[in-house]
C-alpha cells in the first residue's frame, strides 16, 4: 500500500468513529487512486448502486451492501436459533454483505427466505434466521473474482 493511501486510511479510521452514523458501518460507493493523473475511480467491492442512499431509511435495507468483517453479520439475539454462536472477526480479510446473503438465499431457499414477504414479520424472519446466522462461504464477497472482473473491464485496481 502506498504511504499516502496508508495515511488516508489511518485518518479515516481516526475520524469516522467519531461520527455516529458511521461508527459501526460505513458505505463506500467507490475507491479512488489519487496517485495517478487523472485519478482513477472504481466501484467499491460489494457496492450495489441499485440500493438507494436514503437518509433515515429502514435499518437493514440501508446497510444491504455495507461490507461486514465479522460473522454473523448481525449479532444474534435470544430470538434467533443462532444465539449461542459467538461472533468473531473474519481474519482472512474477506467480508460479506446482507445483499450477498439475500441473493444467495433467494436462489437456494426462496420459499423459506421470502416467507411473509416484504412485511415487518418477513424482515423479522429473515433477520433472525439468515442475517444473524454465520456467513456461508458462498455469501462472502468474492474479492478475487470481482477484482478480475474490474481488470477485464480495463479498470486500474492498483
Amino acid at each position: 500500500m502506498q504511504p499516502i493511501a496508508v495515511f488516508a486510511a489511518a485518518a479515516a479510521a481516526a475520524f469516522l468513529p467519531g461520527v455516529p452514523q458511521v461508527s459501526a458501518h460505513a458505505r463506500f460507493p467507490e475507491c479512488k487512486n489519487l496517485l495517478v493523473t487523472p485519478a482513477v475511480k472504481i466501484p467499491a467491492l460489494g457496492y450495489d448502486p441499485s440500493i438507494p442512499m436514503v437518509p433515515n431509511g429502514p435499518f437493514v435495507k440501508q446497510q444491504f451492501d455495507t461490507t461486514v468483517f465479522s460473522t454473523p453479520p448481525i449479532p444474534a439475539d435470544p430470538s434467533s436459533p443462532h444465539y449461542k454462536i459467538r461472533r468473531r472477526y473474519l481474519e482472512h480479510g474477506c467480508g460479506g454483505t446482507l445483499n450477498n446473503i439475500h441473493n444467495y438465499w433467494i436462489r437456494n431457499s426462496s420459499s423459506d427466505y421470502s416467507k411473509h414477504g416484504d412485511t415487518s414479520a418477513g424482515w423479522a424472519h429473515r433477520i433472525k434466521n439468515y442475517y444473524m446466522r454465520p456467513f456461508d462461504a458462498e455469501t462472502l464477497t468474492q474479492t478475487q473474482s470481482l477484482t478480475q472482473q474490474l481488470l477485464a473491464k480495463g479498470k486500474d485496481v492498483s
